[in-house]
């Protein structure tokens, strides 16, 4: 397996300076939350009957094309900032704008519009819906995808050990020792087959009477699909390690002392991370 280090410059958009991250996402709450005001108040006068006049088929394309941009906006600037959200914020702004946007369907659609007008307003909204879970089923974190998914799970190896798991590649990719002051290496390499793949060393370190803590491993650029991670403890006092999300893009570890320490530590790992479609649940 002949490795090659990639540059790790982002290849997709990407926000880090915190007063563009400050706007951004205060347009996403505003597109959310503006589509979420419509929504209401539209099925608001079709249940009070003022909706009674139906939408010709310019105004449904017009429509439903606004709409779906909108959505599309909403969806795209949620992803670009996805690191920087919380797990609540993220949910509530993939899930209502497209709470809203169904709702504000179901209210310009009526019994007497055009045939070809909901036809060519819905076909546009299921589209953008459509691109939108398909590259949601690759972002979720384990146990939310569904069972016929292509993405695999995650596989963690927490004992210090000289047995490999499968997925580790073959030879001795990390050489030498890890420096005191270092607390991560990763390498972007090629297997023999071109696959992409990640692998290196986290260190984790633990203050005096700390038992948890959590380790993020960033994947820059990032994989084409949700990996399998593979992670091995080489060095430091035993700990247990729990992956709570793995995704394109990278992936975070819980990491926990299986004894609790009274003075100041450090454990070290080893981790792998590539897509494999025919892995399948192991434990180890």
């Amino acid at each position: 397996m002949a490795a090659q280090t990639a540059n790790l410059s982002s290849l997709r958009f990407r926000v880090a300076n915190p007063s563009v991250l400050g706007f951004l996402r205060c347009l996403v709450w505003t597109i959310s939350t503006s589509l979420a005001i419509v929504a209401v108040i539209l099925l608001l006068r079709r249940g009070l009957g003022g909706l009674v006049r139906p939408l010709d088929v310019v105004s449904f394309l017009i429509t439903g094309i606004t709409l779906a941009t909108l959505l599309g906006v909403s969806r795209w600037l949620t992803w670009a900032m996805v690191e920087r959200l919380s797990l609540v914020e993220r949910r509530v702004l993939w899930g209502l704008p497209g709470a809203a946007g169904l709702l504000i369907a179901v209210g310009v659609s009526l019994p007497s519009s055009s045939l070809w007008g909901l036809f060519f307003f819905w076909s546009i909204l299921l589209l953008e819906e459509g691109v939108f879970i398909s590259r949601l089923v690759h972002w979720l974190p384990p146990g939310w995808r569904p069972r016929n998914s292509s993405i695999e799970p995650t596989h963690i190896k927490e004992e210090p050990g000289s047995t490999r798991s499968p997925l580790l590649p073959a030879g001795d990719w990390w050489t030498g020792d890890m420096p005191g002051e270092v607390f991560q290496q990763i390498t972007l390499a090629r297997d023999e087959t071109g696959r992409e793949f990640y692998c290196g060393r986290l260190r984790v370190e633990f203050a005096a009477g700390q038992r948890v803590t959590s380790l993020h491993i960033g994947f820059c650029p990032p994989l084409e699909f949700s990996p399998d991670l593979v992670v091995e403890q080489i060095a430091g006092p035993e700990v247990h390690v729990k992956s709570s999300q793995v995704l394109p893009y990278g992936a975070r570890l819980e990491v926990k002392l299986k004894t609790l320490g009274q003075e100041p530590s450090d454990a070290v790992l080893e981790f792998f991370a590539q897509h494999v479609a025919s892995a399948g649940p192991s434990t180890t």
